[in-house]
């Protein structure tokens, strides 16, 4: 699994730089400066993001460079080294090793699904799901690069999955794994603060189906939240030093950004073929936004899902006479972790939409859960037709192989990818904004065969 993650997100990490790869290459250039001199409240960075999880990431590799350095000198380099490690000796030289860090994390994160899923679902949902999601390319995309969305997906995603696994099993360990992850999560993206009342839906519904003493399941869930957001908080605060220092002004910097992103003020993108300009794009954005980024094997797989539940659940639940305890039941019995699942990808779209500014990335979040529950859809299916071994090993092999040819034409510059079935990107450029900078090292590289390229006025929007 770590071969698969690793060979699409390890490699030609420096072909070109994201448009707002630099400012998070300055924030942790701050950061590294701050912890160096003792300055804590210097390690207030960014602009409420928080981004801290990368802040730290990228900081270990500007450390292991100094160390680097300094043993070249025989010496600890001091501040003016590190100032030559930041301004003189070439930072897109050393682009790959500075993104190197987080591609790696990012894989380790694939790797810790795969696992996730096979303690939940079995072996065969499990490898099927790591072929989607360790070339799903819309993921690809911002995992080989200095930004956090990735990140945010991988540490969300291993914090349900260990949430749903420390549910099915009233396993205690997992719960606090679940909980760390949703902290780092927290201190990714500021948009991780939907888990907790995500979560609390989740675990609600588990109360609801395992109860048989409301107060009881009630006064449980509550000490279940409690205990979740306890450790989740512990881990945010213990990893950021301003969070120690300056509380007040982290909050407030955090506050503030909220507040910002939540608003129409400041929104500009290109939606449905027009400029949209400090205003709400609608409800139709994401749904737009996963058609365009979902690959064709994880599309086909959850019309197989929704066709197999159409046809197997609802007419059971139909004969059925209609109440709200032969909804339980009929919900307990069909697997609460599916329902889950999907609770997760419908309230966390149902969160991100509220807000007026989007982005195309906000959405990279469900994409693992989506390609699970295609996963889920493929096997029971074959499952349903009694495949032989046999069967399911020149299946399973097709789909790699059909995945890789879908996103390997690609490699490195996922973020061109669009899906074919709606006519890639061709369709793409009349709908949405396309372009993070993928490309500009062709177009340098051109520009550089021409007569006198030093003589030549370009212009670029980046």
């Amino acid at each position: 699994m770590f071969a698969l993650a690793g060979v699409v997100r390890l490699t030609n990490l420096g072909v070109f730089r994201a448009i707002d790869e630099e400012d998070r290459w300055n924030w942790a250039v701050d950061f590294f400066r701050a912890l160096l001199s003792r300055n804590l409240p210097g390690t207030l960075v960014g602009d409420g993001y928080p981004g801290i999880v990368p802040v730290w990431l990228e900081t270990l590799w500007l450390f292991a460079a100094s160390v680097y350095h300094s043993l070249l000198q025989g010496k600890w380099i001091g501040e003016p080294g590190v100032y030559d490690l930041i301004h003189t000796w070439g930072r897109m030289s050393h682009l790959a090793w500075q993104r190197f860090p987080i591609a790696l994390v990012n894989t380790l994160l694939v790797v810790a699904v795969f696992g996730y899923v096979r303690r939940l679902f079995g072996r065969r949902v499990a490898l099927v799901a790591a072929i989607l999601i360790s070339l799903d390319p819309f993921l690809l995309s911002d995992s080989r690069v200095n930004r956090a969305e990735a990140l945010l997906t991988g540490l969300m995603a291993v914090s349900l999955l260990a949430l749903l696994l420390s549910l099915q099993n009233s396993g205690r360990k997992h719960f606090i794994i679940s909980a760390i992850f949703g902290g780092l999560a927290w201190l990714t993206k500021s948009q991780a603060l939907v888990l907790l009342p995500m979560f609390g839906a989740i675990t609600l519904v588990w109360q609801w189906l395992e109860a048989d003493n409301w107060q009881h399941a009630v006064r449980r869930w509550i000490l279940t939240l409690l205990g979740w957001a306890s450790i989740a908080a512990i881990v945010f605060i213990a990893l950021w030093p301003a969070a120690w220092v300056v509380p007040a002004d982290t909050f407030h910097l955090m506050t503030k950004f909220l507040t910002r992103k939540v608003g129409a003020e400041g929104v500009k993108i290109f939606f449905l073929g027009k400029m949209v300009l400090n205003q709400d794009p609608g409800w139709l954005f994401y749904p737009v936004i996963f058609l365009l980024r979902v690959t064709p094997l994880t599309l086909v797989g959850l019309l197989l899902g929704a066709v197999m539940f159409t046809k197997n659940s609802v007419p059971q639940l139909v004969r059925e006479k209609i109440s709200l305890q032969t909804f339980r039941d009929w919900m307990k019995n069909s697997d609460p972790v599916v329902w889950s699942l999907v609770l997760y990808a419908v309230l966390y779209v149902a969160g991100m939409s509220l807000g007026s500014h989007k982005q195309d990335r906000f959405l990279m979040t469900i994409f693992p859960v989506m390609d699970i529950l295609a996963a889920l859809a493929f096997v029971r299916f074959a499952e349903h037709r009694r495949w032989q071994p046999r069967r399911l090993l020149i299946a399973g092999g097709t789909m790699l192989v059909l995945q890789l040819a879908m996103v390997l034409p690609y490699h490195p510059y996922y973020f061109s990818y669009f899906n074919p079935l709606l006519g890639g990107g061709a369709t793409a450029t009349k709908l949405t904004r396309i372009g993070w900078g993928e490309g500009m090292d062709r177009v340098a590289a051109y520009l550089n065969t021409l007569e006198h390229p030093e003589t030549l006025k370009v212009s670029a929007r980046f």
